[in-house]
């Protein structure tokens, strides 16, 4: 089974194309089962997904109020992992429309070649950015490159994406070691954070070229950009050397 988690907080405009997109693809992805988790929306997200659940078999999961990214991210984890088996595969990918459902076969083959994680990168070979404004893009760049001097994740260039496949038994796994602290960022952080923590457990990752197509989001950018660079430092100081320990006793022990 392939579970798509859709974290979704007032994206009525995007959710249409992004569904339409996913029921063109559902073909080459196979078995599959959509969760939006809406977080509080206060627009008709949820109305627009729901003409979908017969021909998709989306469910849908709401929080009665907006509690983050992060948070929806862990419910749409907690909600998956508790019927999932290990062999079974979970993606998520943004519901802005800027990241297209074509790219999910591709990941799972990643999956299938020994991988835990694979992440849908723009700075891997092949992939790109159309529309993403030239501050926005340069900040992504620093914000990866910080990251990786901190916590040098063999294999990762692109910590901040949202778009990943992860399977079954790591997400297990990340649990068994950090229990609902799995995710506990509420802002786009959550997506470094979530990946440093599989990583510090064994988990081994690959990157797929991504096409970014921010030129096809409607609506603004909900990231309250100080707010978010405040968050990455505290990650990288309050869990830099916890979770290369973590790392460390993990490869030493063989967890």
């Amino acid at each position: 089974m392939i579970y798509i988690i859709l974290p979704a907080f007032n994206e009525a405009p995007n959710m249409a194309p992004l569904l339409e997109s996913l029921k063109a693809e559902s073909p080459s992805i196979g078995k599959m089962m959509p969760i939006l988790v809406d977080d509080g929306s206060s627009d008709n997200t949820v109305e627009i997904a729901r003409r979908f659940e017969k021909e998709l078999g989306l469910r849908v999961i709401k929080h009665e109020h907006n509690k983050g990214l992060g948070a929806a991210i862990l419910t749409g984890l907690s909600t998956v992992i508790s019927e999932a088996k290990d062999t079974d595969i979970i993606v998520m990918l943004d519901t802005d429309n800027s990241h297209n459902p074509n790219h999910i076969p591709g990941m799972i083959k990643l999956l299938e070649k020994g991988n835990d994680i694979v992440i849908a990168s723009r700075y891997a070979r092949g992939g790109k950015e159309v529309g993403l404004v030239y501050w926005r893009s340069l900040g992504s760049k620093i914000i990866s490159l910080m990251l990786t001097c901190v916590f040098n994740v063999r294999g990762v260039r692109d910590y901040t994406s949202g778009y990943r496949a992860y399977t079954g038994a790591i997400i297990r796994k990340g649990f068994a070691v950090y229990g609902n602290n799995l995710v506990s960022e509420t802002s786009f952080v959550c997506m470094a954070e979530l990946l440093v923590k599989l990583c510090s457990v064994g988990a081994k990752v690959a990157e797929f070229p991504l096409t970014l197509r921010y030129d096809l989001k409607q609506g603004i950018s909900k990231m309250d950009i100080p707010h978010t660079l405040v968050r990455y430092m505290h990650l990288v100081l309050s869990q830099g050397l916890k979770i290369n320990w973590i790392h460390w006793w993990h490869v030493h022990h063989d967890i």
